[in-house]
């Protein structure tokens, strides 16, 4: 599938080709999809490191502000106690040091 980016840190389809399967399809609870593409979970929480803006402040073409706020805390601030998380979190916080550099 190929993605038409919205936002200048939405991911890059090569990005997401390497961290969709880490990504889990299901909820914690394992009982259903979830409501909200990881990927777009995952280009709102690269919107708001980049921008710096609010939580509230997120575009509405992106997932709610309410959705996204945990999956950062589980993602980027909370303990990854699964390879796969750790694996996530290296990723986010590798490509937010990459665009830092390209920003200066």
């Amino acid at each position: 599938m190929t993605s038409s980016l919205r936002y200048p840190d939405d991911l890059l389809d090569q990005e997401w080709n390497l961290i969709d399967r880490l990504v889990d399809l299901k909820n914690s609870s394992g009982e259903r999809k979830p409501l909200y593409p990881r990927r777009e979970m995952l280009n709102a929480i690269f919107y708001l490191l980049r921008t710096g803006c609010g939580w509230r402040h997120l575009p509405h073409d992106l997932p709610p502000w309410k959705t996204v706020s945990p999956m950062e805390v589980e993602w980027i601030t909370g303990e990854a106690s699964r390879p796969s998380e750790k694996r996530i979190k290296s990723f986010i916080k590798t490509r937010q040091r990459a665009h830092i550099r390209y920003c200066r």
